[in-house]
């Protein structure tokens, strides 16, 4: 088999994503946060200095924003995780200010 060395470089390009729009570390609170159990079956504790508003989103693996939840006046949370299949699932957390931790 012979490879046209211009396809592989065309295929190359399609690869390349633009990184412009990641989180840089100015933008993370610099507060403790913890979330367990690692791994979750039934629910997921989560723990972070008081905040006066925490926004949670859980995102399936192809980042489809599944649950929203909001909690006021409080350092610790809990998510119901019951109604979701088993699988990889991703935590956003953040705060009034929209600085995230």
């Amino acid at each position: 088999m012979i490879l046209d060395l211009d396809s592989i470089k065309d295929f190359y390009s399609l690869l390349t994503t633009d990184c412009s729009s990641l989180v840089s570390i100015d933008d993370v609170v610099q507060s403790s946060f913890k979330a367990y159990p690692n791994p979750a079956a039934n629910y997921l504790m989560i723990e972070c200095d008081p905040q006066p508003k925490v926004d949670l989103e859980l995102m399936d693996i192809k980042g489809s924003v599944i649950e929203h939840s909001t909690f006021e006046g409080s350092a610790s949370y809990v998510l119901d995780l019951s109604t979701y299949a088993e699988g990889i699932y991703l935590l956003k957390g953040g705060n009034s200010k929209g600085e995230l931790f």
